[in-house]
């Protein structure tokens, strides 16, 4: 069952308990061979400015914490609903927060 009042308090704390390395690490891709004019070599993204890497911490959140409970954000009439709504309700506030 997914925290009802604050649904990142428990990813929040995962990732504080992590260091650069751990966040490194879970670079999704990172090195992974690509055939170019020069053979095979590591991917090395450099476009961090657009857009960034798919993060394994962020990934295991979405997949075990939000994704079960998915749901049309603009009803309350179900429980998937209602845990919607609260989660882009909690995510919004995050954000803000974290933008000031």
């Amino acid at each position: 069952m997914p925290d009802q009042q604050n649904p990142f308090a428990t990813f929040t704390a995962s990732l504080q308990a992590h260091d650069l390395a751990a966040l490194r690490d879970g670079v999704i891709g990172e090195g992974a061979p690509i055939d170019g004019p020069f053979g095979v070599r590591p991917l090395l993204y450099a476009d961090y400015v657009a857009s960034g890497r798919a993060l394994r911490q962020i990934e295991d959140f979405v997949l075990t914490r939000i994704l079960p409970y998915y749901a049309n954000s603009h009803t309350e009439a179900s429980f998937c609903g209602q845990q919607a709504s609260r989660l882009r309700r909690a995510a919004r506030a995050e954000i803000a927060r974290l933008c000031g």
